[in-house]
């Protein structure tokens, strides 16, 4: 029987259901939690005498809805059907709660979003049995309050995916196998490891997408088999559309990261030209360490806004045992942001099928961003401090600390001219001849390193090594990550 607001027959909404019911009974053998979402426009009472039929002989189903008027609905139903001695059993979400009736299979049906949540207590412990979350989705007005979806734009999105169900003007119904929660309205609430999964769902679906474009033989010429490819294919898309409007509400923005890799693409475009018409290695450098900066910023601001509590926690902790907590601590706050920014960006591009087409630099730019930003507080901010403190002439700075004027006179170098390449210079360490270049500017920085940077105890000589070992360090950092992520090539996976 069609909803009330529904205008089809039963017939039309009978042969819409058995079109699924194959689909369910296969994925329903494949996981215990699914999540079910039809258009409006077609009734969702027969699902449940379908759900029945795939179940095993005398399997108890309780139908769990939001109102006796919908128990009404369904007896008659079943009464009309002569179903009325199958052991379906509706029952209000309130005398469900009370009274936990033990069945085999549970369809929540069209519940809002509070019910679910009262009822996932009860039945996401019941590993064993079936929990299938039947729900409508309809066209609604942008003022009206919806619970399916918490996201600032709920009511678009529902509009969206309901405009999808219906995108090649016939309704479509979406079937989700869900690992921990019953409705795939709630994955915002959902736990990570559920994200993760449907995520993984999503990376499947287009990469089976994918390899089909590439095995398509472009000679296909039998009508009627590439009239069923290109639905296949259509299908596909649909899905995989669906699937990333959902992996949204999720928390994770498929499409902005899209965005996100075009733009790098584009300014990569745009700053190899200046690259290319730059012969002055200062200024070059000055490029370089300028196109870092608005990749990082780039990266940060499509990752920031999809970083809930528990996904920042979760990529802190993960950093803080890489790198220690110690070290965690003395990073500055924007540092810490850069690395987890990169941390979700790595994780979210290594998921991508054929990952080795991808370009990572958008990682590496972040990364280096850090090493950048945490060197020019050390060895350039404190460390001019240092120097004036002790009254230190201008004369006797590094020269990678100081630059000329219009006339001629030396002034302190401009904060922001200070980068990944002054380093050796600030060091006085040159890492192709492997030897000291400038031994007062090694010297002053010893005794700064003593003093400021090191624990007490630390000998000259292990300080000494350390500080070759930072300007080798900063040197391949730059020639190996930072400048050919800056370039027009991709910065591959592997590296």
């Amino acid at each position: 029987m069609p909803d009330k607001d529904c205008g089809l027959l039963i017939k039309t909404a009978q042969k819409y259901h058995g079109l699924y019911t194959a689909e369910i009974a296969y994925r329903m053998g494949k996981n215990k939690h699914l999540s079910i979402l039809i258009p409006s426009l077609m009734g969702t009472f027969p699902i449940i005498p379908n759900v029945y039929d795939i179940l095993d002989y005398r399997d108890r189903l309780y139908v769990i809805v939001d109102s006796q008027e919908v128990i009404s609905d369904i007896n008659t139903v079943l009464f009309e059907a002569e179903r009325e001695n199958d052991c379906i059993y509706p029952i209000s979400v309130n005398d469900f709660i009370s009274n936990e009736p033990e069945g085999d299979c549970y369809i929540l049906y069209n519940l809002n979003q509070d019910d679910r949540k009262e009822l996932e207590k009860i039945l996401v412990p019941k590993k064993d049995k079936i929990v299938i979350s039947v729900g409508r989705l309809l066209n609604i007005d942008t003022t009206e309050k919806d619970k399916a979806f918490t996201s600032s734009h709920s009511n678009e999105i529902l509009n969206e995916l309901y405009n999808m169900t219906l995108s090649d003007g016939e309704p479509h119904c979406m079937i989700f196998e869900m690992d921990s929660i019953l409705d795939i309205r709630d994955i915002a609430h959902a736990e990570l490891s559920e994200k993760d999964y449907l995520l993984k769902k999503l990376y499947s679906v287009c990469n089976s997408y994918e390899s089909d474009l590439k095995s398509t033989d472009p000679g296909l010429n039998n009508n009627d088999k590439l009239i069923m490819y290109q639905k296949a294919q259509e299908e596909l898309e649909l899905q995989i559309q669906f699937l990333k409007m959902v992996s949204a509400t999720a928390g994770v923005k498929i499409n902005e990261l899209d965005e996100c890799l075009n733009r790098i693409k584009e300014l990569k475009g745009e700053y190899s030209i200046k690259f290319e018409n730059t012969q002055d290695e200062n200024e070059l450098e000055e490029l370089e360490t300028q196109f870092q900066t608005v990749i990082a910023e780039l990266c940060v601001k499509a990752t920031k806004g999809i970083l809930t509590i528990d996904k920042m926690d979760t990529y802190e902790n993960a950093l803080k045992h890489s790198l220690s907590e110690k070290v965690w601590n003395m990073l500055t706050r924007h540092s810490q942001m850069y690395l987890i920014s990169a941390l979700m960006t790595f994780e979210s591009l290594e998921k991508i099928p054929n990952k080795d087409d991808i370009d990572f630099s958008g990682v590496c730019l972040q990364v280096t961003k850090v090493l950048d930003e945490e060197m020019s507080l050390r060895l350039y901010d404190d460390y001019k401090t240092y120097l004036q403190n002790h009254n230190r002439p201008l004369t006797q700075w590094p020269r990678a600390m100081k630059i000329k004027d219009n006339d001629g006179n030396f002034v302190i170098l401009p904060e922001h001219k200070f980068t990944i390449g002054s380093i050796t210079h600030v060091i006085g360490y040159h890492t192709k001849n492997n030897r000291v270049s400038d031994r007062r500017a090694f010297n002053s920085m010893k005794e700064y390193a003593k003093v400021k940077i090191y624990e007490n105890g630390k000998t000259d000589s292990a300080i000494e090594s350390s500080l070759i070992s930072i300007a080798k360090c900063a040197e391949k950092t730059r020639n190996d990550f930072r400048n050919p992520s800056a370039h027009r090539n991709l910065m591959p996976y592997i590296s």
